[in-house]
């Protein structure tokens, strides 16, 4: 996904919950994008509680939607078609795989978005063991890192 996509799909979202206070925040390549990682971004991955994903059906009904549960990951989910932009809202039944005591905002193409920070999300690929994405994020990481000690 180009960025231009990525940026009307998320400007959607951020519009449709405008008037809405609730947890969530960006996970997946997204997320990782988001934060400077050059990654391949294929859908939009989102980590909410309860209240979250229904407030996020509420307000994205007029799009196509479908619910379910993942037995695998033990998360209720929704899918929804935003133009070509797939967006997986999840409801991990782990609070701790939740991780939104964790968001932070960042900043990117003027939006605001609630993100897992980049250690975050390098813990969570240890635990799934997907390397290459480790690889990506630990360099970004230590790029900050070094821009800061630069300073």
């Amino acid at each position: 996904m180009e960025d231009l996509e990525l940026e009307r799909a998320l400007r959607t979202i951020l519009y449709q919950l405008r008037t809405k206070n609730f947890p969530w925040r960006l996970e997946g390549s997204a997320n990782l994008r988001v934060q400077g990682v050059p990654t391949a971004v294929n859908d939009i991955d989102i980590a909410t509680n309860n209240d979250g994903l229904r407030l996020f059906r509420s307000c994205l009904e007029q799009y196509p939607l479908q619910e379910g549960y993942n037995d695998r990951i033990k998360a209720k989910f929704l899918l929804v078609t935003l133009g070509k932009t797939k967006v997986e809202i999840l409801c991990y039944d782990d609070f701790a795989l939740r991780k939104l005591d964790k968001t932070i905002f960042e900043t990117w193409q003027g939006l605001s978005l609630p993100c897992l920070p980049l250690e975050g999300a390098l813990e969570f690929y240890r635990q799934i063991h997907r390397l290459e994405k480790v690889e990506l994020i630990q360099k970004q990481l230590d790029e900050l890192q070094g821009k800061v000690r630069k300073v």
